[in-house]
């Protein structure tokens, strides 16, 4: 995201290629990294019994996020300009991996019961 802005920053100065090769990656990036991260957590946290309605859930708060990112996308770029924009986004993006390594408790090798454990703790929580 952070090529992408500064390709529309620097403008005609840059090698045409490279805002279609940062586009690609970040395609890929986030298919392969963020955007299962929500449904696998989910598929290991919840039980059968809550997992259909969380995962509607889920899939609504995604929809009405991108919705909002294509709602604000061209006010937002009109006014301050595309680069603004796209390093919003990567900040965004860089608070979810930061969030998700710090806080998002690792389930590999678990067993449901102790991942459930784990999220009743009684200790606060601050985040």
């Amino acid at each position: 995201m952070t090529t992408l802005a500064t390709c529309f920053l620097l403008g005609s100065g840059v090698a045409s290629w490279l805002p279609v090769v940062a586009v690609c990656v970040c395609i890929l990036a986030y298919g392969a990294g963020l955007a299962p991260v929500p449904m696998v957590i989910m598929a290991e946290v919840f039980t059968f019994q809550v997992r259909a309605r969380m995962a509607g859930a889920s899939m609504a708060f995604s929809f009405f996020c991108s919705s909002m990112t294509v709602l604000f996308y061209t006010p937002i770029a009109n006014q301050f300009g595309a680069y603004v924009v796209f390093y919003t986004f990567a900040a965004v993006t860089l608070f979810g991996v930061v969030y998700t390594v710090l806080w998002v408790p690792e389930t590999k090798g678990k067993s449901l019961e102790e991942i459930q454990k784990y999220w009743k703790k009684t200790e606060p929580v601050f985040v």
